[in-house]
C-alpha cells in the first residue's frame, strides 16, 4: 500500500502539531485553544472597527439615513482616520 504524499499545504499547516498533541489527554484543552486561535480569521478586528464606526455615524438623530448614505459616511469616517 502506497503512502499518501503530503502536500505543501499540509506541511505548512500551523495547526498540525496541535492536532497531533490533541490526542494526549493532558494537552487536549491547550490544543483546542491553540487550534481556535490559529484558525481565527485575521479580519475580525476590521469588522469590529466597522461596527464601531457605524455606531458613531448612525446615531438616534440620524436614524432616517438611507443605507447608501450610511455606507458612504462610514467609508469616509474609516478612511479619514487613516489619513490623520
Amino acid at each position: 500500500m502506497k503512502k499518501k504524499k503530503k502536500t505543501r499545504t499540509e506541511l505548512n499547516d500551523p495547526t498540525l502539531p496541535w492536532r497531533l498533541l490533541a490526542s494526549c489527554i493532558e494537552y487536549q484543552e491547550l490544543a483546542r485553544i491553540a487550534i481556535e486561535i490559529l484558525t481565527m480569521p485575521s479580519g475580525i478586528a476590521g469588522v469590529e472597527r466597522s461596527f464601531s464606526a457605524l455606531r458613531r455615524i448612525h446615531t438616534w438623530q440620524r436614524a432616517m439615513l438611507g443605507p447608501k448614505t450610511v455606507d458612504k459616511l462610514q467609508y469616509i469616517y474609516i478612511n479619514l482616520r487613516w489619513l490623520n
